[in-house]
């Protein structure tokens, strides 16, 4: 596994890190309507020990170097934010909240993880960076 990759699965495991210590440090901030169907499916304080694990995984998985449990992170994790996006978009075309903007940075943040699933680990820009630097990119 590749540095950029260990950086990624860290940067993604220290996003789950942080919205579960926000939802389950300040559970009342979820109370606009955006959050209503997030809420419906599970207990904000249930997705933020879900964010919690997820991110302990993901964490596990970067030091270790572990591609099986990357993909495995990864893929998790574009379960739970996919259905984050999925709650904003329909609390947009259903509830008439004001903005899509939460339901497409969900949306890409999913991608993103689904990307990186790719194998081998390692990120989708690896080669074009190897072609660029040369042999000490590595």
């Amino acid at each position: 596994m590749t540095k950029r990759a260990r950086g990624y699965l860290t940067v993604t495991a220290l996003r789950h890190v942080a919205v579960g210590i926000v939802c389950l440090a300040l559970p009342n901030d979820f109370k606009g309507d955006s959050y209503q169907i997030i809420i419906e499916v599970l207990p904000i304080g249930l997705w933020g020990l879900l964010f919690l694990a997820g991110g302990a995984h993901l964490g596990y998985a970067a030091v270790k170097g572990d591609e099986r449990q990357a993909r495995i992170g990864l893929s998790l994790s574009a379960v739970s934010t996919s259905l984050w996006a999925a709650g904003f978009f329909m609390a947009y075309f259903v509830g008439g909240i004001v903005t899509l903007i939460g339901g497409i940075l969900w949306t890409a943040l999913t991608l993103k993880d689904l990307v990186v699933c790719a194998q081998p680990m390692r990120s989708p820009f690896e080669r074009i960076t190897r072609e660029y630097v040369g042999p000490q990119a590595r």
